[in-house]
Parts: structure tokens; sequence; C-alpha cells
């Protein structure tokens, strides 16, 4: 999964470059995080896993002293020119999520959107994250359920060997599932979760989550399909696109939780 290592990707600003897509497409979602985090004038807040700045820009704009920490260099230096371009007054620097560089209680709360899939150990980013926050503060955190992934077709056998490739692909693919379970073993109170539903009506929108080539690519290399089954059934995909009666669905978490 290239978000997992983006400094050693070939082509980040590809990655950028859906960020910056992914950031008008999830707008009305990004505000409602924002809301969730309850951030007033002059809190402290944290944005773990940064990215290219767009909810660290937006967290200033409110009026927070926003810091955004990310272990990329190429992401802490994007999120630093959008601040720049902007005027927001945010600080990223670089870090890991498992070893925060801040004093506990630093912080009034954290918004973690779409990290903890990446990382290696999310019980220990998590732990961290409760260390670094003072009592009473929130945590929102954001993140998909891989293993939910579902695909309308008639073809049981390919859907079960796509959707299996695409998880296969996220480092911790069921972390929408474990999630509330994980805020509550660290210590986390008023633990809130709820289901937001990716729709994709087209094999288009289907790419804005996850590559059908790339994943239908490494269930052939793993021995799930034949390279003539994966071809057939993305064909029948994109005729299903094209006609207008294409459906797939991703469930994400939206968790809040009190310090």
């Amino acid at each position: 999964m290239p978000f997992s290592d983006v400094d050693r990707s070939p082509r980040s600003d590809l990655l950028v470059d859906y960020l910056d897509r992914a950031a008008v497409r999830t707008a009305p979602l990004r505000a409602l995080f924002r809301e969730l985090l309850g951030a007033g004038p002059g809190d402290v807040v944290l944005d773990l896993g940064c990215g290219a700045g767009h909810d660290l820009v937006d967290l200033a704009a409110s009026g927070a002293v926003a810091v955004g920490m990310d272990s990329s260099w190429v992401m802490v230096g994007q999120s630093r020119d959008r601040a720049a371009a902007t005027g927001a007054k945010a600080v990223p620097v670089l870090g890991a999520g498992s070893a925060l560089p801040f004093a506990p209680g630093a912080f009034h709360g954290c918004l973690a959107s779409r990290v903890l899939q990446h990382v290696g150990d999310p019980e220990t980013v998590i732990a961290e994250v409760r260390r670094v926050l003072r009592p009473g503060a929130r945590l929102v955190v954001f993140d998909a359920d891989w293993g939910s992934m579902t695909v309308d077709s008639d073809d049981d056998v390919a859907v079960a060997a796509f959707t299996a490739s695409v998880a296969g692909a996220v480092p911790q693919r069921r972390i929408g599932l474990t999630l509330r379970r994980l805020l509550v073993q660290a210590g986390f109170a008023r633990v809130d979760c709820g289901v937001s539903v990716t729709c994709c009506t087209s094999v288009e929108d289907l790419r804005r989550l996850a590559s059908p080539e790339a994943a239908l690519a490494r269930a052939v290399e793993t021995g799930l399909l034949t390279r003539d089954h994966a071809h057939r059934w993305l064909a029948a995909m994109t005729a299903r696109s094209e006609e207008g009666t294409f459906w797939a669905t991703l469930s994400r978490i939206v968790a809040v939780a009190q310090a």
C-alpha cells in the first residue's frame, strides 16, 4: 500500500494528487470530524498523519493551534507548503505515531483520519495518543474496515479473490472493525462509533478506493484467479459500469473517544 511508505514510492506525486482530489470529495465528512473534535480557539490539537495538510490548515482556520505529524518527509513538506500558501498557523513535524515527541497532556484534541490502517502497531499508536491528550480531550478516528468491501457480481469466486487482494494490501485491514475495542482497552472513555458507507456506482468510483487492476494482478500472482478469469470478471464489471448497474460498498468507521 503506497500510503504505508510514501517516501519510497516512485510516484509520490500521484499520492499527493489523490489526497487533493479526495479532500474535495470528502469536504462534508471532514467538516463533521472538526465538529466532533470540538476544538475551540486557542486549543492545541494534533492532526496525526497529517498527509498533505488539508485537515491541518482547516483546523488552524477554525482558530485552533494546529500541530500536524506525519512519518513521511514528502507529506510534511506538502503540509508546510499548504500552510504557507494559505497563511495558516499550522506546524507540521516529522515523527512516528508509535513514539510521539510531545509531553503528556499536551493536546486538547486529536484527529487521526485514515492513519491506523497503515501503521504496524495500532495499539502502541493509540496508547501514545492517549498519553499526549489531557483529561477530557477528544480523539476522532476515521478508518476503513477493508474486510467489509462488497461488489455486486454473479461471480462469487472472483469477488472473494478481488476483495481479499484489496484487503491484503493494507497492513491493518480490519482496523475499522476492531477500533472500538482498541480504544476502550487503551483507557478511553465514552467511545462512540458510527459507520459511514462509501458506495461506488462505477468502476471509476471503485478506483478511488482501490485499483481493480492492481488487486486482480495480485489475485493472479497468488493463485486466487487465473489471468483469464480476472480479465473476464473485470470486463463484466466494466460492462455493468457502462450500463449503470455497477454497485460496490466499503464500510468506514467514525469513532469519537474521550481521554
